[in-house]
């Protein structure tokens, strides 16, 4: 018999999964700005909280293995986009300001529609345009409005940007390998974060070697916080259709804001702050026009 209930209640579990993590997302600001206080850089961040959380999944990717098979490519992806996604956003969450950095990261959502588009064929309508057409005018202010062609951004802006753009590929990827646990691509995920952060170290010299307190404070962020928001927000990507996905991503970004003004001392000028605005309007805007039919695809 069709029972509706179950199917509603199968569509609730991705999405409160997806909210949860977006909420540990949103809040990262505030073990990261302790971690740093310890004197740790986003390389050594992500190596030793990626190692950790990555052993502690060994044991069940292990098992996992025999599923891995004839998606070989799609999890090269994953490892390295994905990777690529973690250590430029510990860079730039420990080097730069961290409400800046999310806003500039939240452009995933627009790289995600793009790739949805080009890769997996997703429509993109008139609101998705538009909505895309904002968000870029949104990082535009976030950059500097009129003053970009005078200061390009820094080395921070591009970290964030570009572990947007890496984070949205390796949703899509995600996507396209259903039949892998999620647990296996989360611990591809983390191996993709440590080896890219490994020659860093010998490329970019870092400050000396953390003490044994930042050590084992890296090792509890990478199981106790790491493990449980790349989970649930990964289990919630890879059961709905990327477009509501994205949107329901956004609430890392008010939740941000929000804490990081009001406990963090985190100061944005109203140009960044009227960019991040835009940001999330692009988002709303997308979700007005396609959350119905973003749900229906799955």
């Amino acid at each position: 018999m069709f029972d509706l209930n179950a199917i509603t209640r199968s569509h609730r579990v991705p999405v409160f999964s997806l909210l949860a993590g977006a909420s540990m997302w949103g809040l990262t600001w505030w073990p990261m700005r302790m971690l740093r206080d310890l004197g740790l850089s986003g390389t050594w961040l992500t190596i030793v909280s990626s190692a950790a959380a990555a052993l502690l999944l060994l044991p069940w990717a292990l098992r996992q293995h025999p599923r891995w098979q004839a998606h070989h490519a799609a999890l090269l992806v994953i490892m390295l986009a994905g990777g690529y996604a973690n250590l430029a956003y510990n860079a730039a969450m420990i080097g730069g300001n961290p409400l800046r950095v999310m806003m500039l990261f939240y452009l995933a959502p627009i790289w995600a529609l793009l790739g949805a588009q080009v890769f997996l064929g997703e429509r993109i309508d008139a609101a998705r345009v538009a909505a895309v057409a904002i968000a870029v005018a949104g990082a535009l202010l976030i950059l500097g409005g009129p003053e970009l062609l005078k200061n390009p951004p820094g080395l921070i802006d591009l970290l964030a940007i570009s572990a947007g753009l890496g984070y949205a590929m390796n949703n899509l990827a995600y996507r396209s390998t259903e039949s892998v646990p999620v647990v296996s691509k989360n611990f591809i995920m983390l191996v993709g974060a440590v080896v890219l952060a490994v020659p860093c170290l010998w490329l970019f010299p870092e400050r000396a070697i953390p003490a044994a307190g930042g050590w084992w404070a890296c090792v509890v962020f990478g199981v106790v916080w790491l493990i449980p928001a790349v989970g649930l927000t990964q289990y919630g990507v890879a059961h709905m259709a990327a477009g509501r996905a994205a949107v329901l991503l956004t609430l890392e970004l008010p939740i941000a804001a929000a804490t990081g003004a009001m406990f963090g001392g985190v100061d944005l000028t109203a140009m960044e702050w009227a960019g991040g605005v835009l940001i999330l309007l692009a988002a709303i805007i997308d979700s007005r026009a396609h959350g119905s039919a973003a749900a229906e695809m799955r």
